[in-house]
């Protein structure tokens, strides 16, 4: 296991020292390349790392609209699109993960995998041979965000 010292991601955002196990996935390719960092929480980090993860997924939801048009024509130039179902399926990941994390008896696996499906649902599920074993086959929602043409 290790603990991730604090440290800045990006200007404004600071990690906080957490324990996490963290291991990369397999993909495809493997053993040339490797997809995913995946991290599994410890018990008392659990939480926070998934309250973490949802608030980043919401922000991400919330700097873009959903096309009514579905090809960005009804969406501003100022302003970035994605279609209404790639926004649907990040809502309504945020949505379990939420429901996840209000669960007092939850075990942290069922928090590390909310994280794991918020991962998923964000930034796609292409490399990751786990994923499409378990049936996953999400683009990623970053990967679809476009400006808009009206």
């Amino acid at each position: 296991m290790c603990q991730l010292a604090p440290s800045v991601v990006e200007p404004g955002r600071v990690t906080r020292q957490r324990d996490v196990s963290l291991w990369l996935v397999p993909t495809t390719d493997f053993p040339t390349t490797y997809g995913a960092p995946i991290g599994l929480t410890s018990d008392r980090s659990a939480k926070t790392f998934l309250a973490e993860a949802i608030e980043q997924a919401t922000e991400d939801l919330n700097s873009v609209v959903a096309s009514a048009a579905g090809d960005g024509s009804d969406v501003p130039t100022t302003e970035k699109w994605v279609t209404q179902a790639e926004y649907t399926q990040l809502d309504d990941a945020i949505a379990r993960a939420k429901e996840a994390m209000e669960s007092t008896k939850g075990p942290t696996m069922l928090l590390d995998y909310q994280i794991y499906v918020l991962y998923l649902t964000l930034d796609g599920s292409g490399n990751d041979i786990g994923a499409a074993f378990a049936g996953f086959n999400y683009t990623g929602f970053m990967n679809e965000i476009q400006a808009g043409t009206k």
